[in-house]
């Protein structure tokens, strides 16, 4: 029997380190989790358990650690890369919505990072969801500036992502006793996701027919 994150633990922040729970079991294994969330519903198991000796479990663990950081540096590192080309450019062409996008992905796949440093994992979940849907806005503003739309194309999508941003940062801090509300919610953003891809596939073919440059990449 195990209990994790408690607030007058000495290690009360769950880390690769110290969330490990290991035992022997022969046949079935049932596995029971209580938990509680004062800030909400939330069922706070969002992965499931990795089974193996604990030596195969640790190297697993770190070894999604490595990967993680390396796709963060390599993002960071690419949106210098294209921060650099856009001041030498004065940002003739879209360089900072690159930059933006790769600063973005680092930060969505750095929740590893988070663990190992134990960084406020509230605040971090913010950060998360605003690059997350942060990423989707830049990408709409990024297809718009190469093939050239007309703002009438775009700008309400663009709105309507400015509008999910800003939604996705401010939820947390309300307190939501109905699940009717959460689901509801949840279904929302899926709708959001569904016609984004739909209005990226459809500006594709529209600058596709036109000839525009680029849009065949982004089709694809």
């Amino acid at each position: 029997m195990a209990a994790g994150g408690e607030e007058n633990a000495v290690y009360s922040s769950i880390a690769p380190e110290n969330s490990m729970v290991t035992f022997k079991a022969s046949d079935s294994i049932e596995i029971v989790l209580a938990v509680s969330a004062e800030k909400g519903l939330y069922s706070g198991f969002t992965y499931p358990p990795a089974f193996g000796s604990p030596e195969e479990v640790s190297d697993m663990i770190y070894i999604r650690l490595l990967i993680h950081v390396a796709e963060a540096a390599l993002a960071v590192f690419i949106g210098i890369l294209f921060l650099c080309i856009g001041l030498g450019s004065r940002y003739k062409r879209p360089y900072g919505i690159l930059f933006t996008m790769c600063v973005c992905f680092a930060v969505m796949v750095s929740y590893p990072l988070v663990q190992v440093f134990r960084i406020d994992g509230y605040l971090f979940s913010i950060a998360e969801r605003f690059c997350c849907y942060g990423m989707f806005l830049a990408f709409v503003l990024l297809q718009a500036r190469i093939l050239k739309l007309p703002k009438k194309a775009y700008m309400c999508m663009a709105a309507l992502g400015l509008a999910v941003i800003i939604t996705v940062c401010i939820e947390p801090f309300f307190v939501i006793n109905k699940a009717v509300i959460k689901y509801r919610y949840g279904s929302f953003l899926a709708f959001y996701k569904i016609l984004l891809a739909v209005w990226l596939i459809i500006t594709s073919i529209y600058g596709l027919r036109r000839g525009r440059t680029g849009s065949k990449p982004f089709l694809i």
